[in-house]
């Protein structure tokens, strides 16, 4: 399924792994719909780290707070599922960028099944004065061309799942 992602929007796809814990899950064993957004969290910092940025960052004054975020919700994740969960950019702006993702879990026969899809909007920040106010920032450089590697062509909506 996510190669099937990767060579229709013509990016690369990052990804990370993991188990649906039972602290995630309802009485029933299935995971609450909230943690879908733990799980993009969890792989949005690890792919900005791996381009050398911090999701936040005292030290250097930066920080990306969600601006916006829509998910689909195709099928129920329950406890143990191994999911995987993908990222590649659907945008990028000067001081904003989008992120699509998409979540499957893996079945016994190796095959992968969509679970939850969407779109992420996170703007760069900066400290802006006292008390904790923040104002946007253009995107670093360097950043930008890493994300330019996984920059889709087309439009991940557009991508129907298999």
């Amino acid at each position: 399924m996510l190669k099937d992602i990767e060579v229709a929007s013509n990016a690369k796809l990052f990804s990370v792994s993991k188990n649906v814990e039972f602290c995630e899950t309802d009485m029933a064993g299935i995971a609450h719909f909230s943690n879908i957004f733990r799980y993009v969290e969890y792989a949005e910092t690890r792919f900005f780290q791996q381009g050398g940025m911090s999701i936040c960052d005292p030290t250097k004054d930066q920080k990306w707070p969600i601006l916006s975020v829509n998910c689909d919700f195709l099928r129920p994740m329950t406890f143990g599922d191994e999911i995987l969960i993908a990222i590649n950019v659907g945008r990028i702006g000067t001081k904003s960028l989008v992120l699509n993702f998409f979540i499957c879990k893996k079945l016994s026969d190796g095959r992968e099944e969509d679970v939850s899809r969407g779109q992420l909007t996170v703007i760069h920040a900066r400290a802006s004065g006292e008390h904790g106010k923040i104002a946007t920032a253009e995107i670093p450089p360097d950043f930008k061309n890493y994300l330019r590697e996984y920059l889709a062509v087309e439009d991940c909506d557009e991508i129907t799942a298999g």
